[in-house]
């Protein structure tokens, strides 16, 4: 056998050639007896297997002439060594990553044209276990044959197949991946995955370039821990990765179809072979997957169900052998835009009726409290009792649209063999596109499609050098570098009824008035929705202003964050005796990391006219005019301390005298301040139209003067404010000037403008964020010991360190620190009766400084813009100072029970907050109680310290067993099922009462009847066939987490 290591030497004596043969019944009777699903040979008595050993010696012949073929054929692509694998990992068989359909075959019992050589039997099911016996790490490998059987494509379902590996539920932007409890909520663009993953040896920075249907797969390993000592990218958590087929030498192919309820059409087709005999060979790949989705949307005429699926791709492969010592590969992938109505599912339920303090919860701003005003009881046929849909899942929508996504990549590889070396050159571009237009649930005009946008496109270049294996020591080393590029958008855009939905006001119990809207008798409204239509003083043109306040209005913000991350990397492997080898590895990467960002209005809609000052339009554009209204009714008394507005505590402690307790208040651009601000320099208004001192930005409103109700103040440019100002009183009121109109109706343009202040939020041309520069390490350090050919223990220890992140936030520049990862692992890998039972297990510990996840920050200008008593967030990328993690992992299959197989994986894992001090508010949380109001001397944010992590189950398995008979003549029969269990966790990154989830367990079924040589096989599949269904219940909305119960049939073959 070839010592060399990372070129594929094991094409100089493979396990399985692509040998021409011929049709023999002996042959029927070996693919028959060898399980697709991995079992070994089986022979029914002694005769049989005489027969066997006899047809093997002869096939060893045919094997020495096809030896070349097969070296050009399985040489295509280097053995990616999975992080933690050591380059002196043993060659008895292709790596999963590379292994040709041809070899599959073999291993599955399959047959062609002539007898193929069977001097060596992989047992297909335990082979990934087989080949990572050696590697002092943990780690899975699931074959793509045990994903087809029960219709996985997707990484939702790669971890129902895999221990410790989940994923959060979502859209394909909002995907991610966790292993060993970690790193499964909160995810955003602006950090790097914590779990990655690699297609083919291309590692991605965006996980959601994962997230199409994976077709014509070989193989998909699971690698924990800290990763990028063997190249790729970097990660601190652990890696995902998916190995497609490749080109072969030998004409053939692949075609399923799957037909079921839900209207479901899934068609794959995978072909190829030699352009140039034993030099250029291809292979193409191309699906189409349809269904509709379960839930209707009442509203759409065209009969729209969510969550459907509508997904097209397609990959071209060319494998190209020139010499004996250089192979090539290009690969080249298209996923056109297609629509899914993926977003929209809302499971919307009543809010509980008091915070966990017992006050009653604020209703003001909730859905509920919204549709009961008599302007939302004007569609007949639809109220709350349609809106509540948490149990029946009916949608009533009129603006959300399908959510498109689309893909493309290009991929090239060449491998060197350089005498006991071999250089290997990896070049990969891919792009992602996704765009989101939401609704806010009813059949109203409220929401024009908001959503998040994202271009993603990345470039990466590897270069690695690996040694051949044998001597004292064994390595690879190498280059790597990536640059991408992320452009991520929001949108906001408002309808003609936003202004009755988003004003504020609560409905009185006892005041009531007859509604000229609905001609019914409607409780008395406060608030902005009551002063102008909830109330019988609301006349039509008050209506109007509130109508036209935020119709037509648009918002878009955009981040546009860059990174470039080179990196030199090297793993060695240390062999001290024939027993005892240990691997070190180092990487040194430069994190270079950039980010700025703009928010803008691009569409003042229907009301520019009450645009305060501020307002930027379009992007880059110069700060536009506009005016500002105070409606002085609003102002309290205001304590000063030292000329810093204070609260009325610290103004009694202060021993202040009672001239700094004013009957007003301070505003800045319309704004009223907030504690702390320093009023030293304010001007005074005492009367409508006096003109602020421009060096003096901030004014007092004094409260009790008449004339003061309404007034304008602080614009940067009076004349041109005023000028505004007028033209809104002539366009509402009919008055040609401001100042000619009464003080209540100035009150009321001031209660729209503040409302579309509110909406409108925080506005900035392009900021930059400050960079992130950086050198980080990854190591490894792992001792193994071979105790002999079936057990082998090891230790390890891995470093990880995670990019700091540059972001804008609200106009402002705010940095992530780096995530430190260290993880330790004792682990046994062990073979046991004569190696049909694999069973390997380890006990982990992960130490995580500076945990980098998606949480909130106070926005303190939308809470003082909002003003109704509720805390409101901006979300960021921050860190959590401290978390761990301990737990066990086990692997294993079986493979002793003639044509049976058996796998199992499970975890018990504990993963918890060591140190998080500074968590956003969970929703059951009272904002407004002394422990969190900011005005009562709280603070608005929860210490989650000792808390079990977002998304963490203490517990998981997943089992699964396939099992064939032969039947008929020339027929067999199969059931293949898989069954994955968790236990209970929070899926609320607040960890909210309201965010817990009970355990659950999915199961896939597969019973068919098909040929022996694979011609053709008919299958009955149901995917999730216990229909469970849990759902995360949310404060008022729900999450579903499973797809429900789907059956169909499935026709596929080989040829």
């Amino acid at each position: 056998m070839s010592n060399t290591s990372t070129f594929p030497s094991w094409a100089e004596k493979p396990v399985a050639a692509a040998v021409p043969f011929r049709r023999s019944s002996l042959v029927l009777a070996i693919a028959g007896a060898v399980m697709v699903a991995g079992a070994p040979a089986y022979a029914a008595d002694d005769k049989v297997v005489s027969e066997l050993k006899a047809e093997v010696e002869r096939l060893k012949k045919a094997l020495e002439k096809s030896e070349k073929a097969l070296a050009a054929q399985v040489g295509a692509v280097p053995a990616q060594p999975a992080a933690g694998e050591p380059v002196s990992e043993p060659v008895s068989e292709p790596p999963a990553a590379v292994q040709s359909e041809e070899s599959t075959k073999i291993a599955k019992g399959e047959e062609g044209d002539e007898p193929k050589a069977l001097g060596e039997v992989v047992v297909r099911t335990s082979r990934g276990l087989v080949k990572k016996h050696d590697i002092p790490t943990s780690s899975s490998v699931i074959t793509g044959q045990e994903l087809e059987q029960t219709g996985a494509y997707t990484l939702a379902d790669f971890t129902k197949r895999s221990a410790n590996l989940s994923r959060d539920t979502g859209n394909p932007r909002t995907f991610s991946l966790a292993i060993r409890g970690i790193g499964k909520k909160g995810i955003t663009e602006a950090q790097d995955p914590s779990v990655g993953t690699s297609i083919d040896g291309i590692s991605f920075g965006y996980n959601s370039l994962a997230t199409w249907d994976q077709v014509d797969v070989e193989s998909v390993e699971v690698n924990r821990g800290p990763q990028g000592t063997y190249g790729g990218k970097n990660t601190s958590l652990g890696s995902v990765q998916i190995n497609s087929r490749t080109p072969s030498f030998t004409s053939g192919g692949r075609y399923a179809m799957r037909f079921g309820i839900l209207d479901t059409f899934y068609g794959d087709l995978s072909y190829g072979g030699p352009v140039i005999d034993n030099t250029l060979a291809w292979r193409g790949t191309f699906f189409v997957h349809k269904n509709a989705g379960v839930y209707q949307n009442d509203y759409d005429l065209r009969g729209r169900t969510y969550i459907d699926t509508n997904k097209i791709a397609g990959r071209v492969q060319f494998l190209y052998t020139p010499t004996d010592d250089i192979t090539a590969r290009l690969r080249v992938e298209v996923a056109p835009r297609t629509a899914e109505n993926f977003n929209g599912l809302n499971l919307f339920h009543p809010e509980p009726a008091t915070y966990s303090d017992g006050v009653a919860w604020n209703l003001a701003n909730s859905s509920g409290n919204r549709l009961r005003r008599g302007w939302f009881q004007q569609i007949k046929n639809y109220g709350l009792n349609n809106f509540y849909n948490y149990h029946t899942g009916t949608q009533n929508n009129d603006q959300q649209l399908a959510l498109e996504t689309g893909m493309h990549g290009v991929t090239g590889d060449v491998n060197w063999k350089l005498g006991t070396h071999t250089l290997t050159s990896i070049t990969g571009w891919k792009d992602f596109y996704f765009d989101a237009r939401n609704d806010e649930g009813t059949p109203y005009d409220v929401s024009l499609q908001g959503g998040g946008d994202v271009k993603y496109a990345q470039f990466t270049q590897e270069l690695k050098l690996s040694s051949e294996k044998g001597g004292f020591v064994d390595y690879v080393t190498g280059l790597y570098y990536i640059k991408t590029r992320t452009d991520v958008g929001g949108k906001n855009g408002y309808g003609s009824d936003a202004g009755y939905w988003f004003a504020s006001g609560s409905p009185s119990t006892t005041n009531t008035f007859l509604d000229p809207v609905t001609g019914t008798t409607q409780p008395v409204w406060s608030g902005t929705y009551g002063t102008l239509a909830g109330s019988a003083t609301a006349t039509a043109q008050d209506r109007y202003l509130l109508g036209d306040s935020l119709n037509g209005l648009r918002k878009y913000s955009l981040q546009r964050i860059r990174n470039e991350s080179p990196a030199v990397f090297g793993t060695a492997n240390w062999h001290l005796t024939d027993q005892l080898t240990l691997t070190t590895g180092l990487r040194v990467t430069r994190e270079d990391r950039r980010t700025n960002g703009y928010s803008v209005v691009t569409d003042d809609g229907y009301a520019g006219v009450l645009n305060p000052t501020g307002v930027v339009g379009g992007q880059d554009a110069q700060i536009a005019s506009g005016f500002d209204s105070v409606n002085v009714a609003n102002n309290t008394t205001t304590y000063l301390v030292n000329n810093k507005i204070a609260t009325q505590a610290q103004w009694v402690e202060a021993g202040s005298i009672a001239a700094n307790r004013k009957s007003g208040a301070y505003y800045l651009n319309g704004a009223k301040q907030v504690v702390g601000t320093d009023v030293s320099a304010a001007t005074a208004i005492t009367s409508q139209g006096l003109k602020a001192d421009p060096s003096k930005n901030i004014a007092f409103v004094a409260t009790g003067t008449s004339a003061n109700n309404g007034l304008t103040t602080d614009a940067a440019d009076y004349a041109a404010a005023l000028d505004q100002a007028n033209k809104a009183a002539l366009k509402y009121y009919g008055v040609s000037t401001w100042a000619g109109l009464n003080n209540t109706q100035r009150q009321k343009i001031a209660l729209a403008q503040a409302l579309r202040k509110a909406q409108i939020g925080t506005l900035y041309n392009t900021v930059g964020a400050q960079s992130f520069r950086k050198t980080q390490l990854t190591s490894l350090l792992s001792p193994s010991f071979k105790i002999n050919d079936d057990h082998t223990v090891y230790a390890t220890w891995q470093h990880g360190e995670k990019a700091g992140i540059a972001q804008v936030v609200s106009g402002k520049s705010l940095q992530a620190k780096p995530e430190i990862t260290e993880s330790y692992e004792l682990g046994w890998k062990a073979y046991f009766f004569d190696k049909s039972l694999t069973l390997n297990t380890d006990v982990f510990y992960t130490d995580i400084t500076d945990y980098q996840q998606a949480i909130q920050v106070v926005d303190e200008k939308q809470t003082l813009l909002n003003n109704d008593g509720l805390i409101y967030y901006q979300g960021a990328t921050l860190n959590a100072d401290r978390v761990k993690a301990w737990g066990i992992e086990v692997d294993g299959s079986y493979t002793g029970i003639p044509r049976t197989s058996l796998r199992w994986s499970g975890a018990y894992t504990d993963a918890w907050y060591a140190d998080f001090k500074n968590s956003p508010l969970a929703a059951e949380q009272n904002p407004g109680s002394p422990l969190y109001s900011a005005a009562l001397g709280g603070t608005p944010f929860q210490d989650l310290t000792g808390k079990t992590l977002p998304g963490a189950s203490k517990f998981s398995f997943n089992v699964g067993g396939d099992y064939r008979q032969p039947v008929l003549d020339g027929y067999e029969a199969h059931t293949s099922i898989n069954y994955s269990f968790q236990t209970g966790y929070n899926n609320d990154v607040t960890l909210s009462k309201y965010g817990w989830v009970h355990g659950y367990g999915t199961a896939d079924v597969s019973i068919g009847l098909g040929r022996k040589d694979k011609l053709f096989d008919v299958s009955f599949l149901a995917r999730n066939v216990l229909d469970t269904q849990p759902k995360a219940q949310g404060s008022n909305s729900g999450s579903l987490l499973t797809s429900p119960r789907w059956y169909g049939v499935v026709v596929s073959g080989q040829f």
